[in-house]
């Protein structure tokens, strides 16, 4: 396929987007000729993405299970050739969302290129093979190597828009052909630039690839609820404390302040987790400006309780920390961990009454000292029990578990890629389905994603790198959550 001018010259600044009234592109079969220049009628590109043409892509792209590179390249074409629009128009016969020409075999009868959903198909099934044939190119090269455009980089140069766009997609109604339902897991991360990305890994393995949500965040909790959805909590670049839902369509409600304490403004805060519950509420935690622990209930239809410190350690009325984590259980309790100022990894409940145990010290390896630790995770199972993970003060990552007698295993080590030694990182959440399998994704110390399965019958399937937007290679974070959708 071939893109060609209108005039022989084109300045630079068009080489980014198609301007409004610019010709369409003109794409041809794979190694069909194409004259040099061919005079086109005007058409017309509106500046603005049709949401029909999006959600109809969107949809293809979810039925054929793509991965985020193929449907990165997908959106990119979609914006480079029409601005996702379902032209009528373009360069010689060009025609579509895609500006595929049915005089290069395309479509037959010509018709069916106007057909988005016939187009799209079209797109993927020259894009998937080339995706997988070639697993260390760039979204813009699988679309480039699709479209053979006379300006190659410009799929490349429209990536941020194109992830833009995934995102609008996967917000309108729909939501996509897979909702994200009971054995899937949600993953949110803050990428190197703290920018928020989101994906979905569902119960037969696959994941959608990451979709960034136009928000930055300094900390990060999700947790899936029993209807679907599932509830994120950030902290965002204010450090103020923000809360949105997911919706089991795939829809976003949008992020809104969590009022702090006599107040209308968002709570501050320095760290944030939040809990589903089987009653449909939600417990969230945050680490306050004052480095105290405080806690709150999101009723089922929708009201909050208003912020509350917890108690501590003994007498003490409050509670101090540098990490924090809470797990749902399934007899309505809550089970929260925490890493204390001291550094030390403590432990405590939060009975379905209301009622608090007191933290006490989590032991650690060989000790019945606390364990000494930089971040905790933990996840209530279906059985009732628990399972923990900490990064330990050797940056080292170690689980646990909390049978539902309240007994402990004692930690040992996560071991990592290709070595028995415990995993390094810097980030940890933990997650589980209902099968009683757990999902754990880390930020390593190289600052990349790593993801793996502890089964039921307590094997591990090994870390594997989860990719970023547009590459095989692990995406990159500072942040990260994992939750498993009852």
């Amino acid at each position: 396929m071939s893109r060609h001018t209108l005039r022989a010259l084109v300045v630079a600044a068009a080489l980014l987007v198609p301007p409004t009234g610019a010709y369409a592109a003109s794409p041809a079969a794979p190694g069909t000729p194409v004259p040099a220049a061919v005079a086109a009628p005007a058409c017309a590109i509106p500046p603005n993405a049709d949401d029909n043409v999006l959600r109809v892509i969107r949809d293809v792209a979810n039925q054929r299970g793509i991965d985020g590179r193929v449907r990165l390249s997908e959106f990119e074409t979609a914006w480079v050739e029409s601005h996702v629009n379902n032209l009528p128009c373009g360069d010689a016969d060009s025609v579509g969302v895609f500006q595929q020409r049915p005089s290069q075999g395309w479509c037959s009868p010509a018709s069916l290129c106007m057909d988005v959903p016939h187009a799209t198909n079209a797109f993927l099934d020259r894009a998937i093979p080339l995706g997988a044939n070639n697993p260390g190119w760039t979204a813009g090269q699988i679309a480039q190597a699709v479209q053979h455009s006379a300006y190659p980089d410009r799929y490349d140069q429209s990536q941020a828009i194109a992830q833009n766009l995934i995102s609008r997609a996967n917000g309108l109604p729909g939501g996509g052909l897979q909702p994200a339902g009971p054995g899937s897991a949600q993953v949110l991360i803050a990428g190197m630039d703290s920018s928020l990305y989101h994906e979905v890994r569902y119960p037969d393995g696959n994941w959608t690839g990451f979709g960034g949500l136009g928000r930055t965040a300094e900390s990060v909790s999700v947790a899936g609820m029993k209807d679907g959805s599932a509830q994120v909590v950030i902290v965002g670049s204010d450090d103020r404390v923000y809360h949105q839902v997911r919706y089991r369509d795939g829809s976003w409600s949008g992020f809104a302040g969590l009022p702090g304490i006599g107040t209308t403004l968002p709570a501050g805060a320095k760290a944030v987790a939040i809990a589903g519950l089987p009653d449909g509420s939600s417990q969230v935690l945050i680490i306050g400006t004052d480095d105290r622990v405080y806690h709150e209930v999101r009723y089922p239809n929708g009201n909050w309780s208003g912020f509350a410190q917890i108690p501590g350690i003994g007498a003490a009325n409050f509670m101090t920390a540098q990490a924090i984590s809470i797990a749902g259980m399934p007899d309505g309790s809550s089970q929260v961990l925490v890493v204390g100022l001291d550094g030390k990894v403590y432990h405590q409940v939060r009975h379905a009454d209301g009622n608090w145990t007191g933290f006490n010290g989590l032991p650690g390896i060989g000790t019945t000292a606390a364990a000494g630790g930089k971040k905790v995770a933990i996840t209530g199972m279906s059985d009732g029990s628990a399972q923990v993970l900490i990064i330990g003060t050797d940056n080292s990552v170690y689980h646990e578990i909390r049978y539902a007698n309240g007994n402990w295993t004692g930690f040992a080590g996560v071991p990592g890629i290709g070595t028995t030694a415990a995993a390094g990182a810097k980030e940890i959440s933990i997650g589980a389905d209902p099968d009683n399998s757990a999902q754990v994704v880390i930020i390593g110390l190289d600052n990349h994603v790593y993801h793996e399965i502890r089964y039921a019958n307590a094997n591990w399937s090994g870390f594997n790198g989860l990719p970023g937007i547009g590459t095989t290679d692990p995406a990159g974070a500072t942040k990260i959550t994992i939750t498993g959708m009852p």
